[in-house]
């Protein structure tokens, strides 16, 4: 009874612990966030910031489609472990990059259908460079699952730290040299491109 009143004490504490890790990190990023983003705005102007937060609008949109209740899955399944966890890790890796693929076919389809009927004709490369990171976003959604099933919330938090201040870096540094609304967007790459890196290699130790 002792040993099994530990173990609930100690799983108790590995939430509190994950949960401080997963709850600081977004707070820092937001903050670092909001300084930038008046920089950001004042450099692109205010058509250009607009049609880059459209275009992101309309990724998160499509990104959603590639999730599907896949994630809730994973947090039912990829607790379990041995060799049945590894097996489901990459059958929903396998499967979140065929729906985030089409996901990302979605978003060129809508950017076609605003560059052929849309009076804003600078929209749809927007878009077209902002779909470029659903297929990398889809994966740190899988690879964070797969992490957070073995208790290394610290490691997704310092993954989550280091791609949003790089992106962060990335995108006023993308508008001060072309304060361009393209350019803006494809500084938003860099965050799910060295989240995925990052968390791929933890996910292999």
């Amino acid at each position: 009874m002792t040993n099994a009143r530990g173990q609930d004490l100690a799983d108790v504490g590995m939430i509190w612990k994950n949960a401080t890790w997963l709850g600081v990190i977004p707070i820092l990023l937001n903050v670092v966030a909001l300084f930038s983003t008046g920089f950001i705005t004042r450099r692109v102007g205010p058509e250009a910031f607009g049609q880059f937060s459209i275009a992101l609008a309309l990724t998160g949109l499509t990104l959603s489609l590639s999730d599907l209740g896949l994630r809730s899955l994973a947090v039912r399944n990829l607790a379990r472990s041995g060799r049945g966890a590894r097996h489901g890790f990459y059958d929903l890796l396998s499967v979140r990059l065929l729906t985030s693929g089409l996901a990302m076919v979605l978003a060129w389809c809508i950017a076609g259908g605003l560059a052929l009927f849309s009076t804003s004709s600078g929209l749809a490369p927007v878009l077209l460079v902002s779909s470029l990171g659903i297929v990398p976003t889809a994966l740190v959604g899988v690879f964070t699952d797969g992490l957070m099933a073995r208790d290394q919330a610290r490691a997704t938090s310092a993954s989550t730290f280091w791609s949003g201040a790089l992106l962060t870096l990335a995108s006023v540094a993308a508008v001060a040299f072309a304060p361009t609304s393209k350019a803006l967007a494809a500084s938003y790459l860099v965050g799910p491109l060295v989240n995925v890196v990052m968390l791929s290699r933890r996910t292999r130790t």
